[in-house]
């Protein structure tokens, strides 16, 4: 019972660590093209539709940040396990 107890933490920490390396790559290429697009956007109804999508992802790299972290501290040498 302990075995397949430490093998699900296992799971669970390489599915956060998994979870929040694929969603990080996608969230950055997407805070870029709203960062570039906002300092080109001359209209003021389309830069205040840009900051608030940037706010959003800017949201949701911070929740996947915590993730990473989370994967960090409760793994047993204090990093993420590996990706497979």
């Amino acid at each position: 019972m302990l075995t397949r107890l430490e093998v699900s933490i296992r799971r669970q920490q390489q599915f956060i660590a998994d979870a929040s390396h694929e969603l990080w790559s996608p969230l950055t290429r997407l805070r870029s093209e709203l960062e570039v697009d906002l300092g080109e956007a001359m209209d003021p109804a389309r830069q205040t539709v840009l900051r608030s999508l940037l706010n959003e992802v800017v949201g949701l790299q911070q929740m996947v940040g915590d993730l990473l972290n989370l994967a960090r501290v409760d793994a047993p040498e204090g990093k993420p396990p590996a990706r497979r």
